[in-house]
């Protein structure tokens, strides 16, 4: 496939009556590799942006990433191709999402570091990441692969698969398996970019609603998060499939 755009080839193959699904992905997703070349700029754009501070880091899966895998797709499954660029990425709100669930849960370093109680942590991340009512003054980038890439096919077999159905056989070993093909991406490092929006910050001081030291945060920025972010991907992983190790990020 070379540099084509996967998603667009993805969406115009004519799906053969012939052919299981995993045999069709197969076909497109047969150990694609591609480059930067298209997105190449993108980063050089980023830190173009009126942002104070810019936090990036590197990592990798430690076994493979399924992002997008329950998207609608008329192969059942599917994965998330940026539909500009045509490579795998890794959407902004997923590493916003999965980053904020782990600090409600695993933020004691931080709200030590900023002498803060229960409550006003809480507060603390809702100003960071925002909510439905208020606007975060952090600000996450897609996350793109760095330089080289590499998408392969993955399979699930699932056994009984008669009573998994409705439940009316008992799960023997006569049943025939089901064999579910997926894409994922393994062997490829992606950058992830971070950065804070002064302009929010100032809003912030205006409205009275700093009532914590958040310039001892904002002085401490890059620290703070090179050590937790890296245990948010870790621990918590990205993308579907994270209990069965999928996902699970780590440095280059």
């Amino acid at each position: 496939m070379g540099n084509n755009h996967q998603g667009l080839y993805l969406e115009r193959k004519k799906v053969s009556d012939f052919k299981k699904n995993h045999e069709i992905l197969r076909e497109i997703f047969h150990e694609i590799k591609g480059d930067d070349e298209e997105y190449k700029n993108y980063y050089e754009f980023i830190k173009k942006l009126n942002y104070k501070n810019f936090f990036t880091i590197n990592l990798k899966p430690s076994y493979k990433l399924a992002v997008g895998l329950g998207d609608e797709s008329v192969y059942e499954t599917s994965i998330m191709i940026h539909h500009t660029y045509g490579c795998p990425y890794i959407p902004a709100s997923t590493i916003k999402g999965v980053y904020k669930s782990y600090l409600e849960e695993n933020g004691e370093a931080i709200s030590k570091e900023l002498s803060l109680d229960r409550g006003k942590f809480l507060g603390f991340l809702d100003i960071l990441f925002g909510n439905t009512d208020i606007k975060g003054i952090l600000v996450f980038f897609d996350s793109f692969p760095v330089k080289k890439y590499k998408i392969i096919i993955d399979n699930i077999s699932v056994h009984y698969k008669e009573y998994y159905k409705n439940g009316e056989k008992p799960p023997t070993d006569g049943q025939d398996k089901n064999i579910v093909s997926f894409p994922v991406i393994t062997d490829t490092e992606f950058k992830f970019c971070i950065k804070y929006n002064q302009k929010e910050v100032e809003s912030y001081r205006k409205a009275k609603k700093l009532d914590f030291e958040i310039d001892k945060f904002l002085e401490k920025f890059n620290s703070i998060f090179e050590n937790e972010f890296k245990d948010a991907l870790f621990y918590e992983g990205l993308g579907a499939k994270t209990s069965s190790g999928y996902g699970t990020m780590i440095e280059v």
